[in-house]
């Protein structure tokens, strides 16, 4: 089941295990994916949430909560919740939304935010975390970072007469470096071959 999933990825499902059983439940609950999200990948929860304060925040809200029984042992395999598993479903959609073979614990994010009724989603949303944002966000982190150092050196771009850097010259043609940007990425997904004319 979780073979496309990255290593973090599957990290956060093991420690959202291991959150359910100390609070006993028997079951896998979308804030126990969130507690397992925020203690395995605390650079995207930075990223996202923007201060330390924030997480410990949503992690004292959630454990809040009262528990549901005894503590569980961990060799115990606690199930899904019908909500987790949607969210795992969403989560496999926006990565292939993102055009990646992987599920990653960016995708478990969406995922969460995604299942809106959801207690990890409206913690998320209370601390200013909203879908479209993260998406833009995480898109954003995912795009290959194509300079203009790396276009000078890969086809010998030069920049215009060292007055504007937004500006690129390319065999005598002045052309606005976003657009040369967004070329590249296009045309990257193409096999090239030198031809002799």
């Amino acid at each position: 089941m979780f073979e496309r999933y990255t290593e973090k990825a599957r990290r956060v499902i093991f420690f959202a295990r291991y959150e359910a059983s100390q609070v006993g439940s028997p079951y896998i609950e979308t804030e126990h994916l969130l507690l397992g999200l925020l203690r395995e990948d605390k650079a995207l929860a930075r990223r996202l949430l923007h201060s330390g304060g924030s997480v410990e925040s949503i992690r004292k809200k959630i454990h809040e909560y009262p528990t549901v029984g005894e503590k569980i042992p961990t060799s115990v395999d606690l199930p899904l919740s019908n909500e987790c598993k949607r969210v795992l479903a969403y989560a496999a959609e926006e990565a292939e939304r993102l055009g990646h073979k992987y599920i990653g614990s960016e995708h478990l994010l969406l995922g969460l935010l995604r299942e809106k009724a959801s207690l990890a989603a409206q913690l998320l949303n209370e601390e200013g975390v909203v879908l479209e944002r993260a998406r833009e966000n995480i898109g954003e982190w995912q795009r290959p970072r194509l300079g203009l150092g790396w276009l000078q050196s890969k086809f010998g771009i030069s920049g215009k007469g060292g007055k504007d850097p937004n500006v690129v010259e390319i065999h005598g043609q002045s052309l606005d470096f976003g657009y040369v940007q967004a070329q590249v990425r296009v045309l990257s997904k193409f096999a090239w071959r030198k031809r002799e004319w």
